[in-house]
């Protein structure tokens, strides 16, 4: 039987509590060799938690790696059965609103499964330990909770999460510098001090993103291929969101970060399968049009293809989404963003349309082995849309 002791502080929060609260600090490794996580799933119905989402767990670990000052201090909060966890020398019954120093004790008997079951933190947990395992995190052990207790609090927790304000954001100003501040902010959660998002900073500047120095600010304008408009990635992030991809939110994990890194993932593969339109000047695809279009069309055949009852996608896990963009652009033709389209002005809601119905022609046309730019409306020589 492996044992794990620690010291803590034990009080019942209220008289009238049957549960125990339990405060101390472990290494996020040894909080995954005694506790678990028990998924709410078809074969589950008595699991509490939701399904993990890698996306959250490398924005832990993004987090961590941000800025070696970036802490995280809200508990992870574990229900532990009283048989499983000692206090020693204290008697349960002796136990009040005061808290007491103590030293606990959690077993874990050999081929039995981990007595712990993490309530709120799973992400959390998972993604400081895959960044360092001996990382210490807060935890909150709620002895001797029943299952409803267990459900009920899991409710609780995760329908109170609620935003910092941005009234609040900007009150911090005042204890510190606006250019530290708004440069660890931007940083580590995507925000400015403002309360304003920092997403377009990020696909600038992040190291990885197929758009880095791309944008249209005066620091880029340098390069004339620098030129996408700020309102290209606007519309494009604005367009995924509204697809709800990621239904349900955490504390530490927006959902427009969510939608952010799907961004950036689904045009890394873009990038990786095209990487010659990122050199070519003639490329329509890296300007507004192609921005917002190819957006648009990849993500509706995502959503479309995972809707499907013969293939099972799961776009919150990204490298699973981006292995799917890698084969939806096997169905697109590369030349189509280098033809010499006969529209000029495609900055429209109907020329927005007119491009995308182009690629959804295109992605049949292939998958029907028919000549791609057949009955194409941008294609070479087609002079009117309305002629096919």
């Amino acid at each position: 039987m492996a044992t794990y002791t620690y010291p803590a502080i034990v009080y019942r929060q209220r008289d009238t509590a049957q549960q125990l609260f339990c405060v101390f600090s472990a290494r996020v490794g040894e909080v995954q060799l005694w506790s678990t996580v028990d998924r709410l799933t078809p074969e589950n119905k008595g699991g509490v938690q939701r399904e993990r989402k890698d996306a959250r767990v490398d924005a832990i670990g993004d987090f961590f790696k941000a800025d070696d000052r970036n802490t995280i201090p809200t508990s992870i909060i574990i229900a532990i059965p009283r048989a499983s966890l000692k206090f020693g020398g204290v008697d349960e019954k002796d136990i009040t609103t005061q808290p007491v120093p103590v030293e606990i004790e959690i077993d874990v008997p050999d081929g039995q499964a981990a007595p712990g079951l993490i309530i709120d933190g799973q992400h959390r947990t998972y993604g400081i330990a895959k960044y360092d395992s001996k990382v210490p995190v807060n935890v909150v052990a709620i002895v001797g909770a029943g299952d409803d207790e267990v459900a009920f609090q899991f409710i609780v927790i995760n329908n109170k999460v609620s935003k910092v304000s941005p009234d609040h954001i900007k009150a911090l100003k005042l204890e510190y510098s606006d250019a530290n501040l708004d440069s660890r902010l931007t940083r580590s959660a995507r925000m400015r001090s403002s309360g304003a998002p920092a997403y377009l900073e990020q696909i600038d500047t992040q190291d990885d993103s197929p758009f880095k120095g791309m944008l249209k600010w005066p620091r880029n304008e340098v390069d004339p291929k620098r030129s996408i408009p700020l309102n290209a990635f606007e519309m494009a992030l604005m367009h995924i969101a509204s697809k709800r991809l990621d239904q349900v939110g955490e504390a530490e994990v927006s959902s427009s970060d969510f939608v952010v890194r799907f961004f950036l993932e689904m045009w890394k593969r873009v990038k990786s399968s095209w990487p010659t339109l990122w050199d070519d000047p003639s490329s329509r695809l890296l300007k507004k049009v192609g921005v917002v279009c190819m957006s648009q069309y990849l993500v509706d055949t995502l959503v479309t293809w995972s809707l499907s009852p013969f293939v099972q996608i799961d776009l919150t896990d990204l490298n699973q989404m981006g292995d799917v963009v890698t084969e939806v652009l096997k169905q697109q033709e590369i030349a189509f963003w280098t033809s010499e389209w006969d529209a000029t002005s495609l900055d429209t809601k109907s020329g927005r349309e007119w491009v995308v119905d182009s690629l959804a022609r295109i992605q049949f046309n292939k998958s029907k082995n028919l000549p791609w730019n057949k009955n194409v409306s941008l294609s070479p020589g087609k002079k009117d849309p309305a002629a096919d």
